[in-house]
């Protein structure tokens, strides 16, 4: 371990997803890749403490790798008229530039509802059923 780390995250109740190693409490970052996931106490990590490292203390704060969000409801997603598929990429500009895209071509669209059914627990099927707009209504 010569190279420096850029960020160390210490003190962390570290989950893996490792079932050889579970748990963790320190994770060392380079290049935005995870370079080191092990133990305060053992100090191999202090081996990537450089000048220039950022060391964080996460005073024993929770890390779960792989989470995007962890509140969705896909099922309602999956039926819903709002939603728009994004391009697979990681690139922010790509991103960016799909959406202008998409507004231009649908510059007056309007996502009011999911699709027929209760857009909420509790609400009423009759008051869920609103019109959905389409991408060729006009402009009001």
């Amino acid at each position: 371990m010569s190279e420096r780390a850029d960020t160390i995250l210490k003190d962390a109740r570290v989950y893996t997803g490792n079932d050889d190693q579970p748990r963790a409490s320190v994770v060392a970052i380079r290049d935005k890749e995870i370079v080191y996931v092990g133990e305060r106490g053992d100090g191999s990590w202090q081996d990537l403490v450089g000048h220039e490292t950022n060391v964080v203390d996460l005073g024993e704060r929770t890390i779960t790798s792989g989470l995007v969000d962890s509140h969705t409801h896909p099922e309602l997603v999956a039926l819903s008229s709002w939603h728009i598929s994004l391009p697979p990429t990681d690139d922010l500009n790509t991103i960016l530039d799909f959406l202008r895209g998409y507004a231009a071509a649908y510059p007056c669209r309007r996502r009011s509802r999911l699709p027929d059914g209760p857009e909420r627990r509790g609400t009423s099927p009759s008051r869920a059923r609103r019109r959905v707009a389409d991408p060729g209504d006009a402009c009001a």
